[in-house]
């Protein structure tokens, strides 16, 4: 003869101890992310998408290959990934409420094929350094190069980023929090410690013609 109680007891079980294990599972099968892009990246994206923060969700493990592939933006347009600030490469697995800036290949001086995925001819990139690049700085204005080096209070994190902004200067820096400032739109995050190392990074990077070096 079945138990009266065995129905009561598959709805209990179901109902206190099934479906919220159910639910958790639901719950972690995603991540939620916060994701903005600079510059010519933004046109990858719908117009609601455009040069601010919007939310991306995605399954439980994705990196940010998958991300740049939910973005359908080729990760050869990209240059620089930052999470939480962070510098991060492309199979840097995602965690709920990341925050992901991603950034374009910088500004060149060559008119390549890159150059006829944008509306109008590139300008003549133009740099902002702090006086930890001095040599740098130096470097790069012996080559022909509009290098802006300010000293003392000038030089501060607030005010490069203030001076990269007003002027639309790349920014040029090793500092990866200062990397991370979403105010910021052209930056080169610089991985050198020597001043020749980081002239050739920039040259390279930034994919600029032969007659500048």
């Amino acid at each position: 003869m079945p138990c009266p109680y065995s129905g009561l007891a598959m709805t209990f079980s179901y109902r206190f101890f099934l479906q919220p294990m159910i639910a958790r599972r639901r719950l972690v099968a995603e991540v939620t992310v916060q994701v903005r892009c600079y510059e010519e990246l933004n046109a990858h994206l719908s117009p609601d998408r455009q040069k601010k923060w919007f939310t991306v969700r995605l399954e439980a493990g994705a990196g940010i290959r998958e991300l740049l592939s939910w973005l359908k933006i080729p990760e050869s347009e990209v240059d620089l990934v930052l999470v939480n600030g962070e510098t991060a490469g492309r199979s840097c697995r995602l965690e709920d409420q990341d925050r992901v800036s991603i950034y374009p290949m910088f500004e060149s001086l060559d008119i390549a094929s890159l150059n006829r995925l944008r509306p109008r001819p590139l300008r003549r990139p133009a740099f902002a350094a702090g006086p930890e690049l001095a040599g740098l700085a130096r470097e790069l204005e012996a080559r022909g190069l509009n290098v802006a080096a300010p000293q003392g209070e000038a030089a501060d994190p607030e005010a490069l980023i203030r001076l990269s902004l007003a002027e639309r200067r790349i920014l040029l820096t090793r500092d990866p929090g200062l990397a991370g400032d979403p105010r910021l739109e052209r930056l080169l995050l610089l991985k050198s410690s020597d001043p020749r190392g980081q002239v050739e990074e920039v040259l390279k990077r930034l994919d600029l013609f032969p007659g500048t070096r």
